[in-house]
């Protein structure tokens, strides 16, 4: 085999089958051949699944103690901010962004109802 026919192959990232260059999807397994969905070109595998962000998973713990605690109302937002921020850089790798903003926005729904329940009993 000459060594222009050896880099005009593709091999396919589900099965390893070498596939012509003029192909999109592999003759054997029916894979995406293209640059983006083999994770070349942002180095990620692509059969890898996006996983949850922990500090949306601490936005949110903290955001639900926030009616029984004050310390976790600012841990909360801090979370939920550098969250937001993790799963922007992530380039898909991670997710999260709605729960974070929920764990943002529980304190403060809970100090809004406790204010409103508050203005309420006095009247």
């Amino acid at each position: 085999m000459s060594e222009d026919s050896a880099t005009q192959e593709v091999q396919c990232p589900r099965c390893g089958t070498q596939n012509p260059h003029s192909v999109t999807e592999c003759l054997y397994c029916g894979a995406s051949l293209s640059p983006t969905a083999q994770g070349q070109k942002d180095g990620r595998d692509p059969r890898q699944k996006p996983r949850l962000s922990y500090y949306t998973l601490w936005s949110l713990i903290c955001g639900l103690m926030a009616p029984f605690f004050l310390i976790p109302v600012v841990f909360a937002i801090g979370f939920g901010v550098m969250a937001l921020r993790e799963i922007r850089r992530s380039e898909g790798r991670l997710w999260g962004a709605g729960l974070a903003v929920t764990g943002m926005c529980l304190p403060v729904a809970w100090i809004a109802a406790t204010m409103i329940a508050n203005m309420i009993g006095s009247s």
